[in-house]
C-alpha cells in the first residue's frame, strides 16, 4: 500500500489502548516507558503520557497510541511529577506486550493492567509463575482470551 502524498510504503498499523486504575497525589501523572520508541525507548521523558478518566470512583490513566502490527515491547508504568522526573515506578520485572495472532490494520487492542506493588512482587517470582500458577487443574495450560476489532468501533475490542 503506498502513502499517496510521499510514494513511501506505509506501514499497517494497530491502536494501543493502555488502562491502569491508580490513585495519585496533585501534580502527579502517569507515562509509560518501554524497549520501543514508541514507547520512549526507556527515556520517561519520552514516553507515553497517559490521561486520567474518571469511572465511577475509580481514577483510570489511559493512553493510545498506533504502532505497527507485529509490534512487540518491554514496558513499565511510572509516576511523574509536572517535569517528568520519575517519583515512583513498578515493583517486579518488566511487562511485555506481544500482540494476539490475527490482529490486523485498524483494530484497537486495549490492555487493562494493574500496578505492580513491591507486595504483589511476590508472586511473580519464578516459583509462583512457573510451578504454582504454571497450569489449570487438568494439568494444562489454557490459551489467553481475545476478541478481535476490525474497526475503532468499541463494541469488538481486543481485551489482552
Amino acid at each position: 500500500m503506498a502513502d499517496s502524498t510521499s510514494g513511501k510504503k506505509s506501514l499497517n498499523t494497530v491502536t494501543l489502548l493502555f488502562k491502569l486504575p491508580y490513585y495519585t497525589q496533585w501534580g502527579q501523572s502517569l507515562v509509560i516507558a518501554g524497549s520501543e520508541p514508541a514507547l520512549g525507548s526507556w527515556n520517561v521523558k519520552q514516553g507515553l503520557a497517559l490521561s486520567p478518566v474518571h469511572q465511577d470512583n475509580v481514577l483510570i490513566w489511559c493512553g493510545r497510541v498506533s504502532v505497527a502490527s507485529g509490534f512487540t515491547s518491554e514496558y513499565n508504568y511510572y509516576v511523574v511529577d509536572d517535569n517528568k522526573n520519575v517519583l515512583r515506578s513498578e515493583s517486579g520485572e518488566k511487562r511485555k506486550l506481544v500482540l494476539p495472532e490475527g490482529t490486523q490494520e485498524g483494530d484497537l487492542v486495549e490492555i487493562r493492567d494493574w500496578w505492580q506493588d513491591a507486595s504483589e512482587a511476590l508472586f511473580l517470582r519464578s516459583a509462583f509463575k512457573n510451578v504454582i500458577f504454571s497450569a489449570t487443574e487438568n494439568g494444562k495450560k489454557e490459551p489467553q482470551s481475545v476478541s478481535i476489532n476490525k474497526s475503532l468501533d468499541p463494541e469488538g475490542i481486543i481485551y489482552y
